[in-house]
């Protein structure tokens, strides 16, 4: 009974840890565009930038992707096993880079990389790590990025939430962007795998 409750607690305190994280997060997002809307005619009220600055998004997927996503060091695991597919293939870019596992392994093995990911809560919790991340639309950012610079691209459970059409975009920039002999990987749900929606989605 013991070990139940200790085990039990330890969960409850991981939980609420989660919480007080997302909520600071949040709070400190904010209070920095309450800030910029102050002291900038360009954010202010109404505005598409104001919008998308201090609007909460409708769907918490920073809780979505801590149920069922998995825990960050599990899916650090996991990825690791691309990291000598990396390992020579600098500046890495690390589309929809979620929570920033994939940029956390490439840190540790010093490898050039930055994220970027258009949900608020993973930009922030992304930063809270120091890791290089911007707040973006994945089209819109891979098209601003000059052709043949990247080493790399990087995709983990992202692209089966295209529709067809982006995602022949996607590849279509990836093939541009990336220098010659550049890597692409897109990490994907098998679709021919039925366990697939019966665990995962």
């Amino acid at each position: 009974v013991q070990e139940r409750f200790w085990s039990d607690f330890a969960r409850f305190q991981q939980k609420i840890d989660n919480e007080v994280r997302l909520v600071r997060q949040r709070l400190l997002a904010l209070s920095a565009a309450v800030d910029a809307g102050a002291t900038s005619a360009a954010a202010a009220p109404g505005t598409a930038a104001a919008q998308q600055t201090t609007t909460p998004a409708a769907f918490d997927y920073s809780h979505f992707e801590d149920r069922f996503r998995g825990p960050e060091e599990s899916i650090r695991q996991r990825q690791a096993l691309y990291l000598p597919i990396l390992k020579d293939a600098a500046p890495v870019l690390d589309v929809a880079c979620g929570r920033g596992e994939m940029l956390e392994l490439l840190r540790e093995q010093g490898i050039a990389a930055r994220g970027v990911d258009l949900d608020l809560d993973m930009i922030e919790r992304c930063k809270a790590k120091d890791l290089p991340v911007e707040r973006a639309d994945a089209l819109s950012y891979l098209e601003s990025q000059p052709a043949e610079s990247l080493g790399a691209i990087f995709s983990a459970q992202f692209i089966e939430h295209l529709p067809a059409a982006a995602y022949v975009r996607l590849i279509e920039l990836a093939f541009s962007r990336l220098r010659p002999g550049g890597r692409l990987i897109l990490e994907t749900q098998n679709p021919e795998c039925l366990a697939i929606f019966s665990q995962s989605f």
